[in-house]
């Protein structure tokens, strides 16, 4: 075989054919399908883990405010709900990056209580039995 003959069968080793790219591009457009939408729900569940902190803020004052008030929760409800204050929480305690203070609900009557979180499409309440209810749950 010639040098000519040698350096051309070495370029047509190093090249890759169409369909070789074309099956690689497949492939990966395939995963990245797959995968979006786990990418999509693990950052929804990492945003929902700040409403879920916040929740447990609130939930430790209004056991704070039961034991110092003789078994009574705060009674909160509509506007009142939103003005934590009256428990102790400042706007700076529940905002994050994704929650503001507003982003929570405390309805109250005394004896029983809920928290709920929103953040855009989705919800998450918490009562004074640690029951978990809405559109996003720990379980």
């Amino acid at each position: 075989m010639s040098m000519i003959g040698r350096l051309r069968a070495a370029k047509q080793r190093r090249a890759y054919t169409l369909v070789e790219l074309m099956v690689v591009v497949t492939i990966v457009g395939i995963l990245s399908t797959s995968a979006y939408p786990l990418y999509s729900g693990a950052v929804v569940r990492a945003k929902m883990a700040e409403g879920i902190a916040g929740c447990g803020t609130i939930r430790t004052a209004m056991r704070l405010h039961c034991v110092r008030h003789g078994g009574r929760y705060p009674v909160l409800s509509g506007a009142d709900g939103n003005n934590l204050q009256s428990i102790g929480i400042s706007g700076r305690d529940i905002d994050g990056k994704y929650f503001e203070p507003e982003s929570y609900t405390v309805n109250s009557d005394g004896e029983i209580y809920t928290i709920t979180a929103r953040f855009e499409t989705y919800e998450y309440t918490l009562d004074q039995n640690g029951k978990e209810v809405g559109s996003f749950t720990t379980e």
